[in-house]
């Protein structure tokens, strides 16, 4: 970044844009199924252990996907654990927790599927993504500490799967297993001290490597190759990449930008407008569009990330028939000590900025004065367009034709 002095004695600061990977940086990602299989129990009599080794019979006995027994008593049942499956995780505080008050664990067994034909829109995250966003979760209290990073697994190939105790819904079972890609994880999660809301940031990240891959793929991106805090690109990437907010942690707004005149998918081929894509991802206006996230949203998530507990004081066995709540928990939680009049909206090269990451993290007293320095110093930017990245221009082996 460079200063220049104008005519007027007026100080112009220039910054180039970013070019980002359009075959990971886009807004054109589908979620995947939400569907999900869990149980709940106490922990004095039934060990993590025990749920491991007979997963399959505690998931049968609920008449899941996985078997058409319908509901049966097992040794799971008989020690007052209640398994359960669903659209997703709002019945698990209604109908598991109510029943047993006692009950201390969570285990939610994730399982996944996608088309090699449509990796574009629906990626399958490899196992080091996966391991690597379980420990970006568990660094910033997203995840619990005890997750083992390594317990999302894959089965690529059938020859591969008969050798393997992996659960494939009986419906998949006359498909040709080699046109896909079968992904399964087990989580546990202690729930004697912890509050609903704090449950479903657990339950819902660890989620994510299922329901939203393109998700999961972009924050690490902006992470890993971008530098950017790990907060901001959480919140940045849910408005580039969360095509389904409903079950997300927090509220945010995809861009449905014109798509059609940056982003075109034509089959296997996905083209790229270069001029208009990094316009938009830098948060220049492209028709009526402009990519910009809300500083406050990152703040938020941040402060209760960092402190669950003195914003939500529930613990969930005692509110057993209460909500979640964590969206709203999230959006109540505040972060300056006076309001601006101004839209605190940020782009992806001012996150990238040292200013932008203290805002994140200065104290509310302090972000009048900082906001105000930063919004002063940003009207002053003016934005380059750097040459694209060699790497960027031979894309055509992942069906990216940029132009």
């Amino acid at each position: 970044m460079s200063i220049v002095a104008t005519a007027k004695k007026k100080q112009v600061v220039t910054r180039e844009m970013v070019w980002t990977d359009p075959s990971v940086i886009h807004t054109l990602y589908k979620n995947t199924d939400n569907h999900v299989e869990y149980g709940v129990y106490n922990s004095k009599k039934i060990s993590d252990d025990y749920v491991r080794e007979n997963l399959k019979e505690i998931l049968n006995s609920c008449g899941g996907t996985y078997s058409n027994t319908g509901y049966s008593t097992t040794p799971f049942s008989e020690k007052g654990g209640v398994p359960a499956v669903g659209a997703c995780f709002a019945n698990l505080m209604r109908s598991c927790i109510k029943e047993q008050k006692e009950h201390d664990r969570i285990f939610y067994y994730m399982v996944g599927k996608t088309s090699t034909n449509d990796l574009i829109l629906k990626p399958m995250l490899s196992e080091e993504e996966c391991s690597r966003w379980i420990r970006l979760c568990k660094l910033h209290n997203m995840l619990p500490d005890y997750v083992d990073e390594g317990s999302v697994k894959f089965i690529e190939n059938e020859e591969e799967y008969k050798g393997k105790e992996v659960f494939i819904s009986k419906k998949s079972a006359k498909t040709n297993y080699s046109a896909y890609t079968y992904l399964h994880g087990l989580l546990f999660v202690d729930i004697s001290k912890i509050s609903p809301s704090l449950t479903y940031m657990y339950l819902s990240n660890y989620r994510m490597m299922r329901e939203h891959p393109g998700f999961v793929r972009t924050v690490i991106y902006l992470v890993d190759e971008l530098s950017m805090d790990f907060f901001a690109a959480y919140l940045f990437g849910s408005a580039l990449a969360m095509s389904a907010p409903g079950h997300h942690v927090i509220s945010t707004t995809k861009h449905f930008f014109r798509i059609s005149s940056i982003l075109r998918r034509d089959g296997s081929k996905f083209y790229v407008d270069a001029k208009k894509y990094i316009n938009f991802i830098n948060g220049v206006v492209v028709g009526e569009d402009r990519l910009k996230v809300n500083l406050l949203r990152i703040r938020q998530l941040r402060a209760y990330c960092e402190n669950p507990e003195k914003h939500d004081a529930r613990i969930i066995l005692r509110k057993p028939n209460s909500y979640f709540s964590c969206l709203s928990t999230i959006d109540k939680i505040k972060v300056v000590k006076t309001r601006f009049s101004a839209p605190t909206l940020v782009s992806l090269p001012q996150l990238l900025t040292k200013k932008a990451v203290k805002l994140i993290y200065a104290p509310n007293e302090e972000m009048g004065k900082l906001w105000s320095d930063f919004a002063e110093l940003e009207s002053k930017v003016k934005y380059e367009v750097p040459e694209m990245p060699k790497e960027f221009k031979s894309l055509k082996k992942k069906g990216v034709i940029i132009k």
